[in-house]
């Protein structure tokens, strides 16, 4: 679960040299993934329309940090995993990360140092 986060805080130390700003942007992924984890829930308080739809959209692509926080607990407590549930958070997480961390490197690639 700290991969898309740390991934948040590498892109936006390269873009803008700034611990602050890394550390806000962090912050902000994992608000996101949280939300985006109680998606279904916070959906509802939205009016049906294009709040709704909108917020749906918006979550849509971001890694559902609870429940994968939730799926791990299981493991813990030694509750077998169906992998229908945890490969599709185990991948989609890992995918934001990488597609963070690809823009990462390509823009400190293009730096002119």
């Amino acid at each position: 679960a700290f991969a898309p986060v740390y991934a948040a805080m590498l892109l936006a130390a390269v873009l803008a040299r700034s611990a602050a700003l890394s550390a806000a942007a962090g912050l902000l992924v994992y608000l996101a993934g949280v939300a985006a984890g109680s998606r279904g829930f916070l959906a509802e308080l939205f009016a049906e329309g294009t709040s709704r739809a909108t917020f749906l959209a918006v979550t849509a692509a971001l890694p559902r940090l609870t429940r994968l926080a939730e799926l791990a607990a299981g493991v813990a407590r030694s509750e077998p995993v169906r992998v229908a549930v945890a490969a599709p958070l185990v991948i989609g997480t890992l995918a934001f990360a990488l597609a963070l961390l690809a823009v990462a490197v390509d823009r400190f690639d293009r730096k002119d140092w």
